[in-house]
């Protein structure tokens, strides 16, 4: 997981800082032949930064429910229905979904028999659990499905939980579910509609836009994960999922190349460092281990640490 947050985060940065090259805009007379370059670059970019926010609130999920939910204080038996339905009930649907796009025969076999040792595991002491039931029906990750599955382990209004915290964060939109179906569509046009384009503007909006949201989905399931860890009685989980709030530090791009800590978006620098790198290491030792929210220059946010 922390992997491939590093490499989300670094990719989405550096589609961002691409998407402002020359090579990617449109130019006069609209009939020159780069523009055809340019636009299929665009395509080539938004289909990406979907592909990837896909994979990492996959990834943030199966953190979620492997590592937290799995090393509990509550056994399986004793947890809400709801999330053991997504770890056994959903989890085969899942896995039947995933089954229809292998093909030959014994890759199929070698698929259920290494699948389903994993959804049993729930059996086990301690348990083990899979989180093949997040997303289970279709071919990419829908907006109902982290709305959903986000419910099941007690987050309600995960989009509304999401739009406040990109509002904390300095990356305030009117809808972040409505920016994720923007990016969906897009990726969708510039995969399958040969004519399709995607503005440079729009483009780097979708990448923002994934950015943020990737920061706030893995923010509410780490908080979500701690309290489920910590839970005692299936009666109190919600309740305690809502009430657990890691703290959050800010560490903020300098025009001198400086990267200056904040404990709040608009508090007065804590301490400066010579380097992102830096920054990062210091302020994520404070006290409470919080999460770090890296942010450019302009004050939106780049990266998640923590």
């Amino acid at each position: 997981m922390a992997q491939f947050r590093r490499e989300f985060f670094s990719t989405l940065e550096q589609m961002l800082k691409v998407s402002g090259e020359p090579l990617l805009q449109d130019r006069l007379p609209l009939a020159d032949p780069a523009n055809l370059s340019a636009r299929v670059l665009r395509l080539g970019l938004a289909v990406s930064a979907f592909a990837m926010l896909e994979k990492y609130v996959s990834a943030v999920f199966e953190h979620l429910v492997e590592k937290d939910v799995s090393s509990a204080h509550m056994g399986f038996a004793a947890l809400p229905d709801d999330i053991r339905d997504f770890i056994v009930v959903d989890s085969a649907i899942g896995m039947n979904n995933r089954l229809s796009f292998v093909k030959g025969s014994p890759d199929r076999l070698n698929y259920i028999t290494q699948t389903l040792d994993l959804v049993v595991k729930y059996k086990e002491v301690p348990p083990g659990y899979t989180a093949l039931g997040f997303s289970p029906k279709g071919s990419n990750v829908g907006h109902e499905d982290i709305k959903q599955a986000f419910s099941t382990f007690g987050v309600k209004d995960a989009w509304g939980k999401m739009n406040a915290l990109a509002a904390a964060y300095g990356g305030a939109v009117l809808s972040l579910n409505e920016n994720y179906r923007a990016l969906s569509n897009a990726r969708h046009k510039a995969a399958h509609d040969p004519v399709s384009s995607v503005p440079v503007a729009d483009l780097q909006s979708h990448i923002r836009s994934a950015i943020v949201i990737g920061i706030c989905c893995d923010v509410l399931a780490k908080n979500a994960g701690a309290a489920i860890k910590a839970c005692l009685d299936k009666k109190d989980l919600e309740k305690d999922v809502v009430a657990y709030k890691r703290a959050s530090r800010f560490l903020d791009e300098q025009a001198d190349g400086s990267w200056l800590e904040r404990a709040s978006p608009a508090a007065k620098g804590a301490k400066r460092y010579p380097s992102r790198a830096d920054g990062i290491a210091g302020a994520i030792v404070r006290a409470g281990a919080p999460f770090v929210i890296v942010r450019d220059q302009t004050g939106q946010p780049i990266e998640l640490a923590g």
